[in-house]
């Protein structure tokens, strides 16, 4: 319950986050308000990546901004979190996504994925349940989204964005791995057709709910 971010980390160094909720950060004094009234906050977008930064069963709601936002080079893993009912107050400049990931800077300069959300529930998120974040940056960044379960985003469960002026190849995109992810309920209706993924680049994906075509229903 602050103006701003409840939890703020940067890339260099190791942390664990257990058990930790943080909601009702609304930043209502700054010049666009809503913008940066986030849960949890960690990484910068530097070239650094050493460092490694862990949550499990973190909880972030209510909040104006993102539940979790992770623009980092460095390594971070979400275990068991869950993210729901962000911007549920409708501030104009806060996005609402359940998590916000993904641009880089620099080229890939590393195997292992940046980014790994698993085990992890976003529900009503009036933004994405979870948000590539990639458009308008040069690089892909390879995040792994494993065995999540998205429901009743105001968008898009999931997006996975192209990139303008993209300099990652074919094979940088598609180290974007979904496997083992239940999306469903998505608010966005594009031809009267619900969009629970929107993916604008290349990815690679498995066993996900729109994979197998699944009926799914409350």
């Amino acid at each position: 319950d602050v103006h701003g971010i409840g939890f703020v980390l940067g890339d260099d160094y190791y942390a664990e986050i257990i058990n930790c909720d943080s909601h009702d950060n609304v930043d209502v004094y700054a010049e666009a308000p809503g913008d940066y009234g986030m849960g949890f906050a960690c990484g910068s977008s530097e070239s650094f990546t050493e460092g490694y930064t862990y949550f499990y069963g973190c909880r972030a709601w209510n909040n104006s901004d993102q539940g979790f936002a992770s623009p980092t080079h460095s390594r971070v893993v979400f275990d068991n979190c869950w993210s729901f009912d962000n911007d549920l107050l409708n501030f104009e400049r806060g996005d609402g996504h359940g998590w916000k990931i993904g641009y880089w800077y620099y080229p890939q300069t590393v195997n292992d994925p940046t980014i790994v959300i698993k085990n992890c529930i976003a529900s009503n998120n009036m933004g994405d349940g979870i948000a590539g974040n990639e458009h308008g940056f040069a690089y892909t960044s390879p995040y792994h989204l494993y065995n999540n379960f998205i429901y009743g985003s105001g968008r898009f469960g999931i997006s996975i964005n192209n990139i303008t002026n993209n300099l990652s190849s074919d094979q940088d995109e598609l180290r974007r791995t979904l496997k083992n992810n239940v999306v469903y309920a998505s608010e966005f209706i594009a031809g009267g057709t619900v969009i629970n993924v929107n993916a604008e680049g290349l990815y690679t994906h498995s066993n996900n709910s729109w994979d197998m075509n699944l009926d799914l229903n409350d």
